[in-house]
């Protein structure tokens, strides 16, 4: 009985291994991805953004409005043209599932500003947090951004 146990958890192990090299495979991608887009977004860069978009890529905001690629590539070319810089800010992935060529992720997105209180009349520190579910494809090359959904929006100050 041990010996079959001892097969069983062996074969396992064989079968898992790869599994999870491959989770974190697509994890570091991803990663790569959305700082990739961090970046671009500080710079401006709509090319790069538009770049790690999937043709089809629909942002889905907290209020339920959906917003299709076309769109979206039209706010940010307008703010590109208009100078606006993005706020800088990180993104984490706090859960990931992977089903052969897609993934999921539940991702949340800080960015941290600074504006003068009226009242207290002195700068305070404001800190932005937009949590998301993010459905991602593989195209064979790359990692393609297929849709986002807004789950939560929330500002506080420090």
């Amino acid at each position: 009985m041990n010996l079959a146990r001892f097969s069983i958890l062996s074969v396992a192990a064989v079968v898992l291994a790869p599994s999870a090299h491959a989770h974190s495979t697509v994890r570091k991608a991803l990663e790569r991805q959305y700082q990739a887009w961090a970046h671009a977004a500080v710079k401006n860069d709509v090319d790069c953004i538009l770049g790690i978009l999937a043709p089809e890529y629909t942002l889905t905001t907290f209020a339920g409005k959906v917003i299709p690629y076309a769109n979206y590539k039209k706010s940010l070319l307008a703010r590109k043209a208009s100078g606006k810089p993005s706020t800088a800010y990180t993104t984490r992935i706090c859960d990931l599932s992977v089903a052969s060529r897609s993934a999921t992720v539940r991702s949340e997105e800080i960015s941290i500003s600074v504006a003068r209180d009226p009242i207290l009349q002195k700068d305070v520190k404001i800190v932005h947090t937009h949590q998301y579910i993010d459905k991602w494809r593989n195209t064979g090359r790359v990692w393609r951004l297929v849709s986002t959904v807004t789950t939560l929006e929330k500002t506080a100050t420090k």
